[in-house]
């Protein structure tokens, strides 16, 4: 499911590839935004980012930049937690 969620596939075929309910498929993508979303606010709020010197492009190449690394330490977190 991670997999799934990683590659954007929609819920209905994660739910289907996975052999999971469509439930358990959007409550699973819902933890993994949640995740993300927190991974991706220490990030944000990080003090080294916030900076007046930052033009549009460059403060949205960082933004995606984060996402980025949040999505993959997302990862990281759902695969731990899958484990125990």
């Amino acid at each position: 499911m991670t997999f799934c969620w990683t590659c954007h596939l929609a819920v209905t075929a994660a739910s289907h590839d996975a052999a999971v309910h469509k439930q358990t498929a959007v409550d699973y993508y819902s933890m993994c935004r949640e995740v993300t979303e927190v991974i991706m606010a220490a990030y944000v709020l990080d003090p080294r980012l916030r900076s007046d010197g930052l033009n549009e492009d460059e403060w949205i190449t960082a933004c995606e930049s984060i996402l980025h690394i949040a999505n993959l330490e997302m990862c990281c977190v759902v695969c731990k937690f899958n484990m125990i």
